[in-house]
């Protein structure tokens, strides 16, 4: 028996079963079954649409079919944590994020910009700012502006402020402005509410952080305060000042309250320097005691004009004889470092010095060892004073180099404690040329050389040898060939 084969007919009536060429069945048996679906018509292009008589049937997409791989669950993976899981898929597909732009500070939103030199803007004065002479904010506080127009309202201390600030300082539009900012401190004040001593804080926030790991005793009432200072902060004020470089127009602005009361200013103002030069030029032989006291007043002699009047800080006296010479330098009136072109005053000095008592015990122009060295009758007295007990002094000698007071040389100088003054005091001055070891040879001989007087026996003087500090291995060696030449055998 022949088995027959159901190939396709080329029949013009075709029916239409004939959309789709139909394929046989992997499975026989799912064909038999009734109620079964149909067979999923075939998606390869059929007769007719080969011919171009029907479109050509769209292609569906194959979707990937991710398998995620099921974790094996170990106790470190049962841990909760609160880090986020890791973004696998971003990491995967390589999905870069743009960076978020930051948010502007709320709380001191961006106000001030360039200014316009054209518009209306008018100096103001608010409430808690502190002006000069010529009405400039030294201590701005709220809402203070202040306009600098060239030639109609100028201010000699415009750009400064009187408050302990950090600064910064930047160009803008090319260069043609200068910006100005200023971030205020604060202020360092006791906790004692009787005590109104106010200092500045450092400006360097390692050393303000360095102040207060140990307790810090106020300064107030000259030292004798037993009160703590601690620092308090100024927050939510800002200063900034804009200058027009080529026309030095000016406009300062400031925002915010300082809630605390304003430090001490240790260095006075360029209007109060100007002040200060024209009195020490109208005055050059009144020295830094005479300006603090000052000189009845032409109008009414009971009262005094002093310079502690043109600025606070004028009232420390090492402070005004610092600025008093810094003047009479700037004068040629007395020499700097290199003479300042006074010619033989330095030579005249001496004559002077040895005229008030501080004489010259020893001098030399050899090289090597060129030295002057000074002595007044009060020193030599107190090196070899003995106490209540007839014993002599056991408070140690210290000898310290001072850099700036010659151009070419150096101060050599060893001190005591004095206890009735309660401060060390020199007892030997030696000006030398040089730090080698034979200038402190040379200092440290006519030292020993007192100790070998009359009357010190040779226990005392060896005690007196011992009080002898030195820190430096030049000096050391310099002590040690001055006692082997003064010593005994």
């Amino acid at each position: 028996m022949q088995r027959s084969l159901n190939l396709p007919t080329n029949d013009d009536d075709e029916s239409d079963s004939n959309y789709y060429d139909e394929e046989d069945s992997e499975d026989d048996s799912s064909s038999s079954v009734e109620g079964a679906d149909p067979p999923s018509p075939r998606r390869t292009p059929g007769r007719l649409q080969k011919a171009g008589l029907l479109p050509l049937p769209k292609k569906k997409s194959k979707k990937l079919k991710i398998t995620v791989p099921s974790p094996i669950l170990t106790n470190d993976s049962l841990k909760v944590t609160n880090e986020p899981p890791p973004n696998n898929w971003d990491s995967h597909n390589k999905i870069q994020t743009k960076p978020k732009k930051k948010k502007t500070d709320e709380k001191h939103p961006k106000r001030w910009f360039i200014p316009n030199m054209n518009d209306p803007y008018e100096t103001f004065i608010d409430h808690g700012t502190t002006v000069d002479s010529q009405g400039y904010p030294l201590h701005p506080n709220g809402d203070t502006i202040f306009v600098q127009r060239p030639g109609i309202c100028e201010a000699k201390n415009f750009g400064s402020t009187a408050f302990t600030k950090r600064s910064q300082v930047h160009k803008r539009s090319k260069g043609k402005w200068k910006v100005i900012t200023h971030k205020c401190l604060g202020v360092l004040v006791c906790n004692l509410p009787d005590c109104q001593w106010a200092g500045s804080p450092p400006t360097d926030p390692d050393v303000l952080k360095e102040l207060f790991e140990t307790p810090v005793q106020c300064q107030g009432m000259a030292g004798k305060c037993t009160g703590e200072v601690h620092h308090i902060k100024c927050e939510n004020t800002a200063l900034r000042i804009d200058i027009h470089l080529a026309t030095e127009w000016g406009l300062l602005r400031h925002r915010g309250i300082h809630h605390h009361v304003w430090p001490e200013c240790k260095k006075p103002d360029p209007l109060a320097h100007e002040r200060f030069d024209e009195v020490v030029e109208n005055n050059p032989k009144s020295g830094a005691f005479k300006l603090k006291i000052g000189k009845p007043s032409q109008d009414d002699g009971t009262t005094f004009e002093t310079v502690t009047d043109i600025h606070p800080a004028f009232q420390n006296s090492d402070r005004l004889a610092y600025y008093r010479k810094k003047k009479l330098i700037g004068l040629d009136l007395v020499p700097g470092k290199n003479g300042s072109g006074v010619g033989d005053k330095f030579i005249n000095d001496m004559f002077s010095w040895a005229a008030r008592g501080l004489q010259v015990i020893s001098a030399s122009f050899m090289p090597g060892v060129e030295h002057f060295t000074f002595q007044t009758k009060w020193m030599r007295e107190r090196l070899l004073a003995r106490d209540g007990n007839r014993e002599h002094y056991q408070g140690g000698l210290l000898s310290d180099v001072t850099y700036r007071y010659f151009e070419n040389g150096y101060l050599l100088s060893t001190s005591m404690f004095c206890e009735q003054l309660q401060r060390w005091i020199p007892v030997q001055l030696t000006w030398i040329r040089g730090l080698s070891e034979e200038y402190y040879q040379v200092h440290f001989t006519i030292l020993l050389k007192q100790f070998f007087l009359p009357g010190i026996t040779a226990a005392e003087r060896e005690g007196l040898c011992r009080q002898v500090v030195d820190f430096s291995k030049a000096q050391a060696n310099g002590f040690k060939a001055a006692y082997k030449d003064v010593g005994p055998d």
